[in-house]
């Protein structure tokens, strides 16, 4: 009776895992790809050599992230793209192209907050987060 009870908990929580990403606002009626889609398809930095983004592999799934990088960075920029090309797309506050390069985040030696949100044309969004943290210098 037990491992029936652990089996179907197990499944209930796979099941769980596995749904899509909500809307900012609870809805799930929008389509997830393509038109009216709130997602990012991908979503790239320009510290790829000195970065390290966790988790390592983007999902439009995950919405929140940490970068760390050198503690030389000053300046990082992301690249969000959309699943819905008609979305809009603002790097904390500021208008983004899909597949355009954001503006410059000015690092400072304390960790700070990227939001990067994805509105669609019926105004249903999704915000992502990226933790930004510079390393430790090894002086």
């Amino acid at each position: 009776m037990t491992r029936r009870i652990l089996s179907v908990l197990l499944a209930v929580m796979l099941l769980l895992s596995c749904s899509p990403a909500l809307a900012d606002d609870g809805s799930a009626g929008a389509s997830y790809y393509g038109s009216g889609s709130t997602l990012l398809s991908n979503l790239t930095h320009n510290c790829p050599n000195t970065g390290i983004m966790l988790p390592k592999t983007f999902s439009p799934y995950e919405t929140t992230y940490l970068l760390t990088v050198a503690n030389w960075v000053s300046r990082p920029t992301f690249t969000p793209v959309a699943m819905d090309p008609s979305s809009t797309i603002t790097v904390n506050g500021q208008v983004v192209k899909s597949g355009g390069t954001s503006q410059a985040i000015t690092m400072t030696d304390e960790p700070q907050a990227v939001t990067i949100r994805v509105t669609n044309v019926s105004g249903a969004s999704t915000t992502y987060t990226i933790y930004l943290q510079r390393r430790p210098s090894e002086k």
